[in-house]
């Protein structure tokens, strides 16, 4: 066999080492990986994933091929290493593939492999910089179909992974229907949907002042309609109603989103009264009455909206035991309870086996309630935490170090963050607590190793005997710092990490690091990425004819969200307890319930001079 050198020869060199390499990983069980995309079946790319050949078989017949063999064969050998996330494989394959000697029919399949790989990595730019590539760009129109209907799938979902919602949105719009199979008909369908169910309602309005297109005009309407769950159940589905009578033909209008029917179907009619337990009186007070007010104010806006909502009863669970009020509420015949706030209050009801539907204003860590009739439902710091690992895991981070105060909340969250991070292959090289302000700078350098750098250079002079120019080194496995503290907290521990070396790497944070002020102060933060509830970060119609105290304090604000999303999602409980698909755009998150809990997805925000932006990502 003839070699056209020196390239191949070069090529046959490296593989002969990669090779040994890539067998050596073979019996390597494949790393824990978050999900790389928010749902694999949303690539259309055309290889039968039950039908492909597995990596180690074809690890073998590379071991058996010539060298020209061997190059046809690394496309072959990123993809299934991709596929069965045996990363270290996929990198050293993908270095010794040559883009100009890709043929046409390979170019999907290499881009999904890559992708994934680089997404695995964290490494966006180099996705931008390969689907923008001039050989990509070129072969597309030369792809079959279904290569191209696979490319074009890529795209929209790296878009819809780095939040790019609309532009996700509009990618998936370009996909013909016509092209597709039934299958990926749904599945396109609902991706769109998705899309624009992240998207907020500003940003929807904000779309719908702009020319687009009345397929788009359309479907941006009806999402509009789903945010506007303030509104209640009875006026959504007259809005519903209308659309579809505007849309008759429209494709969402024919096969309705798989959401939708929790509009068209509300349960409010089978509650007629509902009981509120809350602290009104005693230390929790404060609590219990913004949660109240955030209840009734849902009642009277939904009221004047055409919805005749149940009859509300407030008990204060101050006063009154839990089985006392119990009681009354078998006399009173109540269909609803929303409450107690407090755990033990929870577990007291929770041990009497209620009948009564129950929207529980907490959630208990260490008893497991089995009672279908009880729904949890808090603003816990957890669910922050692990989301913020789902989504640092995604971008490619995997070695953290945990910076936290010495705060029961961010003790839970911490805790919450590193037990998930573990699950999803991530590892916390540190968990650091602070103390008081002063030892601030002294923990967190601690935290970064620069005291080893230190000794290091003191010993280097000792050995030398000499003075010589020395700059402090912090620790370089770190790629993301995740911080639990409140805003005057972080506004302190932010510059600390710059004078510590550590200003390039991503901090990632809850929602207490922000106070619910803009200010010049909030420079501080820049950079920060965190997590965040609706209610503080958008206006609404609620918000504003709402008491300034719910406005300006963020914590009392939070708790009448929570008021306003328990009163607002009773009617759809049915629905959402059918399927954890099932989202209610609340307050205080995108809802959802998976065992008898509601779990909020919050939005992912960052500090852009000193004002919050929706974050990005390089």
């Amino acid at each position: 066999m003839t070699l056209r050198l020196p390239f191949q020869a070069f090529i046959a060199h490296s593989i002969t080492f990669g090779l040994i390499l890539l067998l050596s990983a073979c019996s390597s069980s494949p790393p824990v990986t978050p999900p790389l995309f928010s749902d694999e079946t949303r690539v259309f790319n055309q290889a039968d994933t039950e039908k492909s050949p597995r990596l180690d078989k074809i690890l073998k017949q590379f071991n058996d091929a010539d060298a020209e063999q061997q190059v046809d064969l690394l496309p072959a050998i990123l993809t299934a290493a991709s596929r069965e996330q045996r990363w270290p494989i996929a990198n050293k394959a993908i270095k010794l593939i040559t883009i100009d000697q890709l043929r046409v029919d390979q170019m999907a399949d290499f881009s999904l492999a890559a992708s994934k790989l680089w997404l695995y990595q964290g490494n966006f730019k180099r996705i931008d910089d390969w689907l923008n590539h001039p050989a990509l760009i070129r072969a597309t129109p030369r792809m079959t179909i279904v290569d191209q209907l696979g490319l074009a799938s890529l795209q929209a979902e790296i878009l819809f992974v780095r939040g790019q919602y609309f532009l996700s949105f509009k990618h998936r719009m370009a996909i013909k229907p016509e092209q597709l199979s039934e299958s990926q008909k749904t599945t396109n369908h609902q991706a769109i949907w998705d899309c624009l169910v992240a998207l907020s309602l500003g940003e929807l309005e904000q779309q719908l002042n702009k020319n687009h297109s009345p397929e788009i005009i359309a479907w941006l309407s009806l999402a509009r309609i789903h945010h506007l769950t303030d509104l209640g159940p009875a006026e959504q589905s007259r809005l519903l109603r209308t659309w579809q009578r505007k849309w008759p033909n429209h494709i969402a209008a024919i096969k309705p989103p798989f959401e939708l029917p929790a509009m068209t179907d509300p349960l409010s009619q089978q509650v007629k009264k509902i009981a509120l337990i809350l602290p009104l009186s005693g230390p929790l007070s404060e609590a219990g009455i913004a949660v109240q007010d955030g209840i009734m104010a849902g009642y009277f806006y939904a009221k004047e909206h055409g919805w005749q909502p149940p009859k509300i009863i407030s008990y204060d669970s101050h006063q009154k035991s839990i089985k006392s009020i119990y009681q009354r509420l078998e006399q009173e015949s109540i269909d609803l309870v929303i409450g107690p706030l407090q755990k033990k209050q929870l577990e007291k009801l929770a041990s009497l086996n209620p009948k009564i539907s129950v929207i529980a204003l907490n959630y208990l860590t260490e008893t497991t309630i089995t009672n279908p009739s009880i729904i949890q439902f808090g603003l816990a710091a957890e669910d922050e935490a692990l989301q913020l690992a789902n989504n640092a895991r995604r971008n490619g981070h995997k070695n953290a170090i945990i910076i936290q105060s010495n705060a029961d909340w961010s003790r839970r969250a911490g805790l919450a963050f590193r037990q998930r991070w573990a699950t999803l292959g991530g590892q916390t090289l540190n968990q650091t607590v602070l103390s008081e302000a002063k030892n601030y700078s002294s923990e967190i350098a601690k935290s970064l190793l620069l005291p080893q750098s230190q000794a290091r250079y003191q010993q280097i002079e000792r050995l030398l005997d000499t003075s010589i120019e020395f700059t402090p080194r912090r620790r370089d496995d770190v790629d993301v710092i995740i911080l639990f503290a409140n805003s005057q907290q972080a506004k302190s521990i932010k510059p600390l990490l710059a004078y510590h070396y550590a200003s390039k790497l991503p901090v990632y944070s809850s929602s207490h690091i922000y106070n619910g002020v803009e200010s010049n102060s909030n420079r501080d933060l820049n950079g920060i990425i965190f997590n965040e509830i609706p209610w503080v970060l958008t206006d609404n119609a609620i918000k504003k004819k709402s008491h300034s105290r719910y406005k300006d304090n963020k914590l009392l604000g939070r708790l009448f969200a929570m008021g306003l999303d328990a009163f607002y999602v009773y009617p759809y409980l049915g629905q959402m307890q059918q399927s954890s698909q099932q989202v209610f755009l609340g307050k205080t998150g995108q809802l959802s319930i998976n065992t008898n809990r509601i779990n909020r997805k919050l939005q992912l925000v960052q500090f852009n001079r000193g004002k919050i932006k929706p974050a990005s990502f390089p």
